[in-house]
This record gives structure tokens, C-alpha cells and sequence, in this order.
């Protein structure tokens, strides 16, 4: 008890001394246009998240809020550029705190809950990392919003006023008491766009694409700068844009056999296989990497503001940290060098193989959909016959039709797809990690990362255990030392902290 008291003077002290970031201590974040077609889309702030709200809340109409909470799921999309992720993170701008402070503005959490998500049984369907889209996004949490559909829209539209245009909230829903984003959902899928010239570029157009940063710094150096400091001085983003335009220009065409050809070594991924190569630190035999992937298929080639994309479409029942973009990564080694698909892919797919492979970029990859049949089975009242019940009253949680897909693919097609065309046709996003990839042998030589992860274990264990030894003997410490002492201990010890 005495542990727990101490525990939460503790936060108390953090608290008192360190505002929690808000609006005015989170770093300003960039903006993104409001774009409405694949053409004609403007330059300006094109990755900027405006810090001021469309309507302020001051001037909300409240008429939605209720006395009593109730629970709901927040259907909802964002561009990843930007943002640190969808996860709240101390100092840095996320998607969730963004989403978070909107939610609070329109009035709808009480006082003495804001900034405490446990509170307001915040849930999450799916994380996704730095610069990674959504399409298909879900939160769960308690809401102090009246159950009718007509003021449930009220509520989104007040949402959607006070979020930047890079977040868009299709749909709100009511759901059962006990509903949880991220257990409920019985699948995922995502989609990853590849300009094409990523999976037909050969080795020798890599090398005259690198020799362009080599002759920038000569120029440069000419100017009047050592080579090395030329290097330093000349701008990457410029250099990368050249080397992209190069190889867009001179990489063979992606015809429909290369489109084969990818199709065959992505197929190697469905089933359930041992995905251990495709994330960070996991042995072979860890019965974590098991997964299943349900399907596999690739769109296009369509073009998307000059850049010729294609779009690989995954489908699985969960994923692992940086699985689809390593999973990704490999393909388009695959693809690119002529390698032959299974025999590379079932050997980094094999238990006893252990492989270090650089993910791709994350601007090209979207979570497209959370997937909830279970529980629109159950729940749902499009499901059922007749006249809803209260076991059944709930609409369906689902982005692939109705209002919620409308928004969805009208977000993804005007605000997304433009979004990631630009990332590579203005910085060379990339073009950077082909140019890295290209100095990386593949099929990757094995690794020691086995032994590496064995010695990571142990090395955890041994943690464990300090750990507990420490907090035994502050135990017993604790027992010894009697209360008055011990409240003249902490009160000090926080006081020195402040």
C-alpha cells in the first residue's frame, strides 16, 4: 500500500511540476491542403496540420452533449505525414493526441477525465508507426453524447470542425458496454503503393543515379569547397529529386509480366508462416511470429500525378511491428534483381533462418480497414430480421460499404493517394532508401541475430531479477520505517525532484 501512495505522490509531484502537452506546449505541426482531385493540387503547406480550429469551440453548438456517458467507435482517417505516429507520445505531435484534444473541445468528456484515456476506456484497433496512413481507423471510448442518430451527426460535424484536414472522422457508432477496438476486430487490411520504377530498376541505372550526388559535390567543390565539405552543403532533397527523375525516366516499363512476377513472390506470404525475419528481435521458434495472412493481391498500374504506382492489398487477422513493411522490402528486392520468389521467400520464411531485412519507406503504406464480423454478427441490426432488439441494436462497424466507404475512398483518392505521389516526386522518399538498398546484398547474409536475441533475453532476465531484488529489500525497508518517517522520506524526495 505504502509502495502504491508512493507511486502516485509521484505522479502528483510530475504533474504539478510538468504541464501535460497540450495545444500550447506540443511542437507545431505541419499543415495538409485540402485537396479535391488527383490534379491541380497545391504545393503550398501541403503537409501542414492547421493549429487553429475551423469553428471555435466557444462557438459550438452543444445540443449533443449528455449528462450520462455512453460508449462509442470513432471511424476515422489521416495522412501519417507529420506526425509521430498514432500513439500519444510526451513532447511530440501524434495522431491521438491531435484526435484527443479535438474530442475534448467539443465538450463531450468530462472535466476531471481530460487527458486521462484510461478513464474514458480509450481503445485502439490497430497502431501504425511515423508517416503511415489510415483509411479504416478505430477508437472505442466513453462519450458524453446523446444516443440519437441526429445528434450523433452533430457530434461528428463538431469533431470534424475542431481536427486539422489531414484527420477526417467518417462515422461515430454506438456499441455495446463492453466493446473494445482492438479485441473485437477480427482482421486487418492494408495497402502499400509501389512506384513502379522500384520493382524493374537494374544496378547499373542505380550507379549513374548515385553519381549525380557525386557530381553536385564536384560542382560545388569547384565553388571553392573541399569535397567533403561540398558534400555536406549540398541539399539531399534537391539531389534526390534529380536521381528520382532519372530513374523514372530509364527504368524499364512495369509490364504485365513483372506484374506476374510480383504477384508469385507476394503469394508466398499467405497461409500461416513463421514471420520472425519480418520484425525486430524475434527468434524463429517464438510462437509470437506465427501469423496468418488471408490474402494477397496488386492493383494497377494506375498513375497518380504523373508518378505510375501499383498497389499491393494484404489482408491478415493481426501484424506484427513493421511486418508489412519488411514484407514489402523483400518483394521489391525480389522483384527488382529477377530473384526467383519461393525459393527466396521460403528461405526467409524458413524457422531456422535468421535475417536482418531494411523495411521500406512507411509513406507508402495505409491501414485500409478494421474488420468486425464477429461482432456485426452479434451485434449488428442489419444482421438480424425483424425489428432491432437492444442485444441488436447497434449498426455494423464496417469501411468497405454504405456512407462510412464514400467518405473512406473519396479521402483516400483526393487527400491520401496525392500525399504519398508527392512524397516521392518532390523529396525522393523513395528513391533514398533504393539508393541505400542498392549498397545491401539480398538475400541478406545470416545473421547472428539468434544469438543476439538469446543474449537479449537473458539480459532482460537479469533485469527481472535486480529488480525484484530491489524492490524486495525496499520492502523490508518499508516494514522497518515507520509511517512518519517514511511520509518525511517522500514528501523530500519529491519536493527534490521538483
Amino acid at each position: 500500500m505504502l509502495g502504491r501512495a508512493f507511486r502516485q505522490l509521484q505522479k502528483l509531484a510530475a504533474a504539478s511540476s510538468k504541464p501535460r502537452p497540450g495545444p500550447a506546449h506540443r511542437p507545431a505541426a505541419m499543415t495538409d491542403t485540402n485537396t479535391t482531385s488527383l490534379a491541380g493540387v497545391t504545393k503550398e503547406n501541403e503537409n501542414a496540420k492547421t493549429e487553429t480550429a475551423k469553428i471555435p469551440p466557444a462557438e459550438l453548438d452543444l445540443s449533443y452533449v449528455s449528462k450520462s456517458k455512453k460508449r462509442y467507435a470513432i471511424l476515422f482517417g489521416y495522412s501519417g505525414i507529420g506526425y509521430y505516429g498514432l500513439q500519444i507520445q510526451p513532447e511530440v505531435v501524434t495522431i491521438e493526441s491531435t484526435l484527443e484534444d479535438a474530442i475534448t473541445k467539443t465538450g463531450v468528456i468530462r472535466k476531471e477525465n481530460e487527458g486521462e484515456l484510461q478513464k474514458v476506456g480509450w481503445s485502439r484497433a490497430a497502431r501504425t508507426d511515423k508517416s503511415v496512413h489510415a483509411l479504416g481507423q478505430v477508437v472505442s471510448l466513453q462519450l458524453l453524447v446523446k444516443p440519437e442518430e441526429a445528434e450523433i451527426e452533430k457530434f461528428r460535424a463538431a469533431l470534424n470542425a475542431q481536427l486539422p484536414d489531414s484527420i477526417r472522422v467518417f462515422g461515430v457508432q454506438r456499441t455495446t458496454k463492453s466493446f473494445n477496438a482492438k479485441s473485437a476486430c477480427s482482421g486487418r487490411k492494408y495497402e502499400y503503393l509501389i512506384p513502379t520504377f522500384m520493382l524493374t530498376v537494374s544496378d547499373d541505372l542505380l550507379a549513374e543515379a548515385a553519381k549525380l550526388a557525386d557530381s553536385a559535390a564536384e560542382t560545388t567543390s569547384a565553388q571553392g569547397e573541399n569535397q567533403e565539405m561540398a558534400k555536406s552543403s549540398i541539399n539531399e532533397t534537391d539531389v534526390l529529386v534529380k536521381q528520382s527523375e532519372l530513374l523514372r525516366s530509364k527504368a524499364p516499363a512495369f509490364d504485365a509480366a513483372s506484374k506476374k512476377h510480383l504477384e508469385d513472390i507476394l503469394g508466398c506470404f499467405v497461409g500461416t508462416k513463421s514471420f520472425h525475419n519480418f520484425t525486430p528481435r524475434m527468434a524463429g521458434n517464438d510462437p509470437r511470429a506465427q501469423r496468418y495472412i488471408v490474402g494477397i493481391n496488386v492493383d494497377g498500374p494506375f498513375e497518380i500525378e504523373g508518378l505510375e504506382m501499383v498497389r499491393v492489398n494484404i489482408e491478415g487477422q493481426s501484424f506484427m511491428l513493421n511486418q508489412i513493411r519488411i514484407m514489402i522490402a523483400a518483394a521489391m528486392e525480389i522483384a527488382r534483381r529477377g530473384l526467383d520468389g519461393p525459393e527466396v521467400i521460403n528461405k526467409l520464411l524458413d524457422k531456422e533462418n535468421m535475417f536482418s531485412i531494411v523495411m521500406s519507406p512507411g509513406e507508402g503504406l495505409a491501414l485500409r480497414a478494421c474488420l468486425y464480423d464477429f461482432y456485426n454478427t452479434k451485434f449488428g441490426s442489419d444482421f438480424k430480421e425483424g425489428k432491432a432488439t437492444p442485444q441488436n441494436m447497434y449498426d455494423s462497424i464496417q469501411f468497405e460499404t454504405g456512407r462510412v466507404a464514400e467518405e473512406a475512398n473519396a479521402f483516400r483518392t483526393d487527400h491520401i493517394y496525392p500525399i504519398i505521389a508527392r512524397q516521392e516526386v518532390r523529396e525522393g522518399v523513395f528513391t533514398k532508401w533504393l539508393l541505400q538498398s542498392r549498397e545491401r546484398p539480398f538475400p541478406p547474409p545470416p545473421s547472428n541475430s539468434q544469438l543476439d536475441y538469446e543474449n537479449y533475453k537473458e539480459k532482460l532476465k537479469d533485469n527481472k531479477r535486480q529488480f525484484e531484488e530491489k524492490r524486495r529489500k525496499e520492502n523490508k525497508r518499508n516494514a522497518d520505517t515507520p509511517v512518519d518517517d517514511l511520509h518525511k522520506e517522500v514528501m523530500s524526495f519529491l519536493t527534490s525532484k521538483r
